[in-house]
């Protein structure tokens, strides 16, 4: 299983200017206070949330069962809410969706057995 968590300076290294230029310094402290409180049984249960995600639609992709995809989806935005402040909307799903289509560090993760799988994935989100 690939390493999904990062530490936080892993992520200001990774991530850093594009994150805050797109939601700002208090959201992004906020969102690192959620961050830093988790325990490691709380990483390690997100990781393998997000394994099941990506299995799901690598499941479903050559399929497309739409039961596989709301699946997939629905664990998906319960990961997506340990680590977002206040209410995470369909249009930020829509977003998030999009930039793993666009950028290659997220597309491959999501394309891990066919790909095309994170266009597929950013179609059932949206």
């Amino acid at each position: 299983m690939p390493k999904l968590i990062l530490s936080l300076s892993e992520k200001e290294v990774k991530f850093g200017k594009e994150i805050l230029e797109k939601h700002g310094k208090e959201k992004i402290a906020a969102s690192n206070g959620k961050y830093l409180k988790m325990s490691k049984e709380d990483f390690q249960k997100l990781e393998a949330e997000h394994e099941k995600v990506v299995d799901l639609l690598n499941k479903d992709f050559p399929i497309k069962d739409k039961e596989l995809a709301c699946q997939a989806i629905e664990i998906y935005r319960d990961r997506q809410s340990h680590y977002w402040t206040g209410q995470v909307t369909p249009e930020a799903h829509k977003d998030l969706s999009e930039m793993y289509v666009i950028d290659a560090r997220f597309c491959k993760n999501y394309d891990r057995d066919f790909e095309g799988v994170s266009e597929f994935f950013r179609g059932e989100m949206t």
